[in-house]
């Protein structure tokens, strides 16, 4: 678990410092220029921030699937290490936390698929003049 909250604390630091540069060139862009709006194309790039949010998604689904882990260790018969199964003083019908399991479970499976990177892809648009066409706006 320790290995999964450092990497996850990593890729938000990753993102908290490639945003914080990315303002902090826009303000001195916008001071140099007058305060104009000019300023502001120049912001993080699309691929750039499509990358940010990318790391960001997936060090979150890795953060989901330890939350899951965790809710079933407290469930599990097997593994909750002397508490009534599914944390349920009657067995049998009373299923007690067990759905908690399941929609932990069902959370962590869509978390996963929103964190596929859409800063990797790239698809010719515009007859290839654009050839390197970033989907990165799609990174969530």
């Amino acid at each position: 678990m320790p290995q999964v909250h450092g990497a996850a604390r990593e890729a938000l630091g990753f993102a908290r410092a490639v945003s914080s540069a990315s303002w902090e060139r826009l303000g001195q862009s916008a001071r140099l220029s007058g305060g104009r709006r000019r300023a502001e194309r120049r912001q993080l790039p699309r691929r750039g921030a499509g990358l940010v949010l990318d790391t960001l998604a997936i060090g979150l689904a890795q953060l989901a699937g330890i939350a899951e882990r965790r809710v079933d260790r407290l469930v599990n018969p097997l593994t909750s290490e002397g508490l009534p199964p599914f944390l349920s003083p009657h067995g049998g019908l009373h299923s007690g936390y067990m759905l908690a399991q399941y929609v932990a479970a069902a959370l962590v499976a869509e978390v996963k698929t929103l964190a596929h990177p859409a800063s990797v892809d790239s698809i010719p648009t515009s007859g290839l003049q654009e050839d390197y066409n970033s989907m990165g706006a799609g990174g969530r």
